[in-house]
Formats: C-alpha cells, structure tokens, sequence
C-alpha cells in the first residue's frame, strides 16, 4: 500500500471561491450586477458602480445648464462704479461772527460742525457792525450772523435746513431769497438746547427785508 501524501497548502482562488460560496449574492434589483453583499442590506442600499456614479452626475449637471444660463441672462448688472456721493467739503465753509463770550453761539458752531460742515470763527465785539454790513433787517437780529455762498444766516439755523438752502436753485423773479434767520434765541433750537422748547419758525429774507416762513420746529 503506497504511503498517503499530506495535502499542502489550498491555492488562493479556491480559497476565495469558498470564501465567496459562503456569502449570499444579491438576487434582486441588481439588474445583473449583483454580486456578494452583507447580510441584512437590500438591494437599494448597495452603492452604484463608479461608471454609474460618473453618467448620474454628468445628467444632473446636464439638467442644471439650461436654468443657470436663462437666470445669467436675465440678471440685472450693477454698475462698477457707483456715482460718487455729495461729500461736505462741496458746500462753501461757513464764515460765522459772532461775541467770543457768547456760549449759545459756539454751541451752534459745534452743532454745524457735527453735520459735516467746514466752519471759521471770527469772534468780534462789534455784532452791530457785522449785521448792518450785511443788511440783516432789524426785526431778524439774533445773537451771530454768519455767510455760506452766497447765504446770509442769522442765528440758530438748523443745519440740515441750511445744507439744503445752499444746494437749491434760487428763482430770477419774484420773491428772491438772499437769507435765512430765526430771529431771537428761541428755547430747542440748535445751540439752545435745554428748558422746555418753543415753536419756532425760521424765515427767508430777501433783500428789501420782505421775510417768508421756510419751516417750522419746536
């Protein structure tokens, strides 16, 4: 009786077919591309083959183009540059006179000059000089007087009426503005503030002295 020969060692490709042999095989949905899966995953779950992957996203993106290239085309451009906005040094530095130990007067400087405007102080003790050298009508006198342009200004002007004074386009006939002025120290207006505020109306001056009410505040 010839001697038994020990078996050596399984090639690998039959080790891996047993090891396959073992594993169930997905026999639904795969569309023939079926193969080992893990027990307990369905047929939807499995992930799809790379080609697959390539050709759904190549249709996707497909889809995409049309409606991006309609919504680029209807899109409203902006400008590249925006239009430069009125800066404050436009408008003329104002030129105000006024008592150097008048308080309700340098109030009303820090207040133009809070709005943007660009302000030179001539502190002077003759107010009566300054006012009959401009022709400001007795009736509108207040504490300073000032000049912007062409504006004559009298007392506590709001500034954000008298930015809007210095850019409007003044008529050739009629009545034709040559002044602003609140006449007095009227309580809350700008440079008066504090105690209970009065209503105030601050009045266009033209150059017979005729006045007209421009606004009213208080």
């Amino acid at each position: 009786m010839g001697r038994r020969l020990a078996r050596g060692p399984r090639p690998a490709r039959q080790a891996a077919a047993e090891l396959v042999s073992g594993i169930p095989r997905c026999d639904g949905g795969g569309g023939g591309r079926g193969g080992p899966y893990i027990s307990g995953m369905s047929a939807p779950d499995r992930l799809p083959d790379a080609p697959d992957r390539m050709v759904r996203r190549r249709a996707f993106l497909a889809q995409l183009a049309a409606p991006l290239a309609a919504l680029a085309a209807t899109a409203v451009r902006l400008p590249e540059r925006l239009p430069a906005q009125p800066r404050p040094a436009s408008i003329p530095e104002v030129q105000v006179y006024k008592d150097p130990n008048c308080g309700c007067c340098t109030a009303w400087v820090a207040h133009l000059r809070g709005a943007g405007f660009r302000v030179a102080v001539h502190d002077t003790a003759d107010m009566d000089g300054v006012k009959a050298n401009f022709g400001i009508p007795a009736s509108l006198h207040s504490c300073h007087t000032a000049r912007v342009g062409r504006w004559l200004v009298e007392g506590h002007v709001p500034a954000d009426l008298l930015r809007r004074l210095v850019t409007i386009t003044l008529p050739t006939t009629g009545f034709i503005p040559r002044g602003v002025a609140v006449p007095g120290m009227p309580v809350g207006s700008p440079g008066m503030e504090g105690g209970t505020p009065e209503r105030y109306d601050i009045l266009l001056f033209d150059a017979a002295g005729r006045t007209r009410v421009y606004a009213t505040r208080g």
